[in-house]
C-alpha cells in the first residue's frame, strides 16, 4: 500500500479542485459529443456478428487550457459504474484531468441506450451491462484517435465499479479483439474498487498496464478472487500495480457520507469464466450468463447482500495521485 499522501499534495489537489469551480461553464460541463458503437446482447453478441455499428453512444468530452494549439495531449476513457453518472463522478475527474494537461471522455453507456436514471436498477442493467461498456470503450478509443488535439498512442481507459471491470477485461485480448475489431488498443487501464468476478479461459493481455486500485473496507470486493484476477493478468502479459487504500470502502469518490446498506445485493461471491469460444458461464452455479437476461437471472443466484459505500477523503486523494502517477508513467 502506497503511504499517504503529505499535506502538501492534498493542499496542491484541493487548490486545484478550487481552480476547477472557476472554469467557464462550458470547461466544467465538458462539450457533448458521440459517436458510433455497438449497443450488444451480452457477451455473446459483443463476440457475435460482423463488428458493425449499430448505435450512438452519447458521451462528455473535457479538454486542457490550449488544447489543440500545442503538443497534442494524453487522454483517459472513463466508465461509469451500475449507478450510471448521475452521481457526477465521470464529470469531476474530468474536470480534474483536464486540470492537469490530460484529456477525458466521460462515456455514458446508460442514457445512450435509453436507461435513465428513473428506470429501475435491474431492468438498466437488462439492457445495459459490462458488454456494453467495454464496446463503448473502444468505439471511444477509435473516436479520441480521430482528434487532431490528442496523442493517439496516448490513450487509457478507467472506470468506477462496473466500469471498473470493463475497464480489467479489456485489457484481455481476446475481449479487446471482440470489441476493437481494429489493432489499435489502450495504452493504460486503470480500475477503481471493481468486483474481480471476470476471468478468463485465455488469459493473454493486450500487454498494457493495468492499476488496481481498491478500498480495505469494502465488503463488496473478495481478495481471494482479487489475488487470481491481478495473477492471471500478469500471466497473460500485463504489468499490474495494485493499490489497497485504508479505511475507504465501495464509492469513496462519491459525494454522500460512507454509510453500510445491508441489503444492497453485489456480485463479489460470483464468478464468471469466459471461455475460449466467447461463451460465458457462472463457475459456481454452472449456468450461462452470455446474454443480457442470462447474466442478470444468474446473479440473482450467486450475488451476496450488504456493504458499505461513501466518501474516503484520503482514499480519494491517494487514489488521484495514483492515477496522475500512472498516466505520467505509462502516457506521459
Amino acid at each position: 500500500m502506497r503511504p499517504w499522501i503529505p499535506l502538501a499534495a492534498l493542499l496542491t489537489i484541493a487548490a486545484l479542485a478550487a481552480a476547477v469551480a472557476f472554469l467557464p461553464a462550458c470547461a466544467q460541463d465538458g462539450a457533448p459529443v458521440s459517436f458510433p458503437t455497438r449497443d450488444v446482447d451480452g457477451l455473446s453478441g459483443l463476440f457475435g456478428g460482423d463488428g458493425a455499428a449499430n448505435a450512438e453512444t452519447s458521451a462528455r468530452l473535457f479538454t486542457p487550457e490550449g488544447f489543440g494549439a500545442g503538443a497534442p495531449v494524453p487522454a483517459m476513457v472513463i466508465l461509469h459504474g451500475s449507478g450510471g453518472e448521475w452521481s457526477g463522478r465521470g464529470q469531476r475527474h474530468g474536470q480534474f484531468l483536464a486540470a492537469h494537461g490530460i484529456a477525458a471522455l466521460v462515456v455514458d453507456t446508460f442514457e445512450s441506450r435509453g436507461q435513465g436514471r428513473d428506470v429501475p436498477y435491474l431492468d438498466r442493467l437488462r439492457v445495459a451491462n459490462v458488454p456494453d461498456q467495454i464496446s463503448d470503450a473502444y468505439a471511444a478509443l477509435a473516436y479520441l484517435r480521430t482528434l487532431p488535439g490528442i496523442d493517439p498512442e496516448r490513450i487509457g481507459v478507467m472506470g468506477y465499479s462496473m466500469g471498473g471491470v470493463s475497464t480489467y477485461a479489456a485489457a484481455f485480448e481476446q475481449i479487446a479483439e471482440a470489441a476493437g475489431r481494429a489493432p489499435e488498443r489502450f495504452g493504460l487501464h486503470v480500475a477503481f474498487y471493481a468486483p474481480c468476478f471476470l476471468e478468463t479461459a485465455l488469459p493473454r493481455t493486450t500487454g498494457a498496464p493495468v492499476v488496481a486500485i481498491w478500498g480495505d473496507a469494502d465488503e463488496s470486493i473478495h481478495h481471494d478472487q482479487c489475488a487470481r484476477l491481478v495473477a492471471s493478468l500478469q500471466a497473460g502479459g500485463s504489468p499490474v500495480a495494485v493499490h489497497w487504500l485504508a479505511g475507504a470502502a465501495h464509492g469513496w469518490n462519491r459525494t454522500g457520507d460512507m454509510r453500510f446498506f445491508p441489503s444492497l445485493p453485489h456480485g463479489s461471491p460470483c464468478r464468471f469464466r469466459v471461455g475460449g469460444d466467447g461463451t460465458l458461464v457462472e463457475a459456481l452455479t454452472g449456468r450461462p450468463a452470455a446474454t443480457d437476461d442470462q447474466l442478470i437471472q444468474v446473479m440473482a443466484a450467486c450475488t451476496a447482500t450488504g456493504y458499505t459505500i461513501g466518501r474516503h477523503e484520503q482514499a480519494d486523494a491517494e487514489a488521484n495521485q495514483i492515477l496522475l502517477d500512472a498516466i505520467a508513467e505509462y502516457l506521459q
